[in-house]
């Protein structure tokens, strides 16, 4: 049997088509969902707090919006929220990244001990704006340009001077806190929340209808979740959409505490040593160049955070052997105490037995003399009349 000599050119000619149609393959799979916008240069972000809105009713309002948003982007409808008792706290928690006993701002009179997120991007001279729909108690986490808008009215107010003041002066970040869906849930009327959930929705609509008008909608990063969940499940639609991120994609397992580090790597701000939570790699644009790095730094991240929970864990076994140690001691001390209560009385018992034995010994001793100094008087008298 014969074979035909084969050329080392059509060897290496196939060689290089084999590779060039798997790197097309490869590239065509791997931008298929993470390469939306990744060209495209975040120009202006919008981060949309909805105090109240819960995954129950999320997914029970009619939401086209939000939901739009969520088919374009990322969007997790069970995000861990921040378990917290105050609006201040779980917006603090938000835009710093960290918890209650960390950024200590529980109420509105007290001082952020951590730095924002809009004090950030503030530092890196980009212009920030805060609409505080509260009635003024998240001015303490503003930076920037401030807008008060009273708890008492509608939300469509915020969403209204939020547009304002963006075509007014452009800012590059802009927060936005509203509360209708709060108020309506604290009023325990299951259609009010539902419809307020749905009104909500509406401005947020309004909002993207003004950013395609002016063909800004998709150079916009749009973030919407609410910190506080105000339920029993504790937890809050997460949704994100924009350049840098990636689309149709439903994440799993988040939590809002992630939140800061994922704007932060986004934007290209250096994260704080004292920020919790990991950036969401799943929710992130990766060219396939950079998948290897990124997956580094995912790793690296989750390692960081290990060792933190660990050290967390080995703290609490301290504190509570520290505790369990606490109160052997008190029980041991209270046992103590009642011994020595028992001791006391049968001292108190035998000193009163030593008093009365006293009392009897005195006693008889007093009429002992008194009987002896009656036998002696008589005995005088006897003799001292014995002549008379």
């Amino acid at each position: 049997m014969s074979y035909k000599p084969i050329r080392l050119a059509s060897v290496v000619f196939l060689i290089l088509g084999f590779l060039l149609v798997e790197s097309a393959i490869a590239q065509t799979e791997s931008s298929g969902q993470s390469a939306v916008s990744s060209d495209i240069s975040i120009e202006q972000v919008f981060v949309i707090s909805v105090d109240g809105l819960n995954y129950e009713g999320f997914i029970s309002a009619y939401t086209p919006n939000m939901d739009y948003l969520g088919s374009e982007g990322v969007i997790d409808k069970k995000s861990r929220s921040f378990t917290v008792n105050s609006i201040e706290a779980s917006e603090a928690c938000l835009l710093t990244g960290s918890f209650p006993e960390e950024h200590k701002f529980i109420s509105a009179g007290d001082r952020l001990e951590a730095e924002s997120l809009l004090e950030q991007v503030k530092k890196s001279d980009r212009k920030v704006l805060m609409v505080d729909a509260s009635g003024g108690k998240l001015e303490m986490l503003s930076a920037g340009t401030y807008i008060k808008v009273d708890a008492k009215q509608n939300d469509r107010q915020a969403f209204q001077t939020a547009i304002e003041q963006y075509n007014a002066e452009h800012p590059y970040f802009t927060y936005i806190y509203s509360n209708d869906c709060l108020d309506a849930l604290l009023s325990l009327n299951q259609k009010n929340y539902y419809q307020s959930i749905t009104k909500v929705d509406q401005y947020i609509g309004e909002l993207l209808d003004d950013l395609r008008k002016h063909d800004q909608l998709d150079k916009t990063l749009i973030v919407i979740t609410s910190p506080r969940s105000s339920s029993t499940s504790n937890f809050s639609p997460l949704i994100m959409r924009g350049p840098g991120c990636k689309s149709g994609v439903i994440m799993t397992d988040t939590m809002l505490i992630d939140v800061f580090p994922t704007l932060s790597y986004l934007l290209g701000i250096k994260t704080q040593f004292n920020v919790r939570g990991i950036p969401l790699y799943e929710a992130i644009a990766v060219e396939p160049r950079d998948q290897i790095s990124v997956l580094h730094m995912w790793i690296n991240s989750l390692k960081k955070e290990r060792i933190i929970t660990w050290n967390r864990y080995f703290q609490s076994q301290e504190e509570l052997y520290h505790t369990i140690k606490q109160l052997m001691a008190v029980q041991e001390e209270r046992e103590n105490i009642f011994q020595y209560a028992g001791q006391r009385e049968g001292t108190i018992d035998k000193l009163q037995n030593k008093i009365q034995l006293q009392r009897w010994i005195g006693g008889g001793i007093f009429l002992l003399m008194a009987a002896g100094y009656l036998v002696e008087y008589r005995w005088l008298k006897r003799k001292f009349l014995l002549f008379r």
